[in-house]
């Protein structure tokens, strides 16, 4: 069996776009049948086993609210992995919460927050031998497709110059990918974020992103080049 960890934040947490209250800070989530952790376990059946390990909130690694314990991924990366051992496989999809506006992130400064994360993977043995890491697989954000999505529940400007930035993504990214020798699927042309918010998968989005997974882990494992 292979074990696979799903390392990311909201949208791998399953947050429902529009469901955002801020007093209280109250979120709606997908259901695991919905989600694209849940929808990739259905696919790659009985031989993987999905660990669904999504939080909002989470940036690469600085505390997005200090207020809520584990927001900066590479903070809980380290403990998260050595709860989940053996690993075959670390799926990274972050990036995204980096962009808010207070933080005056550029792509490539988040890029190389994500090559911190995934030295961090590299460096542990925790793979299905205990000798040696698990391998990384790195995603290409999708997108944002609005900047103004909170600007109804009075946080303006919270992801001003978004667009902009999450559209050099892939630039960045992938050389981060080829630095480390890991493995790395841009979905940003394939996965759209939901129009509501501007930075959320809606159900679409979630069972695109599964289905585009089930093909790039198949191929991971198979070694077949032309698993698409």
């Amino acid at each position: 069996m292979k074990n696979i960890l799903c390392y990311g934040d909201s949208n791998t947490w399953g947050y429902i776009p529009g469901t955002f209250e801020l007093e209280g800070m109250y979120h709606e989530r997908y259901s695991y049948e919905l989600r694209w952790t849940g929808r990739l376990q259905k696919l790659l059946g009985n031989n993987y086993r999905i660990i669904d390990e999504g939080l909002n909130g989470r940036t690469t690694d600085i505390d997005d609210n200090p207020n809520i314990p584990g927001t900066s991924g590479e903070t809980y990366l380290l403990p998260c992995l050595n709860s989940h051992v053996p690993l075959d496989l670390v799926i990274l999809m972050l990036g995204c919460n980096d962009l808010k506006s207070f933080y005056h992130r550029s792509a490539q400064d988040i890029a190389a927050a994500l090559g911190k994360l995934i030295r961090t993977i590299q460096s542990i043995k925790l793979g299905k031998d205990m000798r040696s890491p698990p391998e990384v697989l790195l995603l290409g954000y999708p997108t944002i497709t609005r900047e103004d999505g909170f600007d109804h529940f009075g946080i303006e400007g919270l992801f001003k110059d978004g667009i902009k930035k999450s559209e050099q993504f892939d630039c960045y990214f992938s050389k981060v990918a080829a630095q480390y020798g890991c493995h790395y699927l841009n979905i940003a042309p394939h996965v759209k974020l939901s129009k509501i918010d501007g930075i959320h998968l809606d159900a679409e989005g979630h069972k695109t992103l599964a289905n585009l997974l089930a093909k790039e882990i198949k191929k991971i494992y198979s070694g077949n080049e032309d698993a698409y």
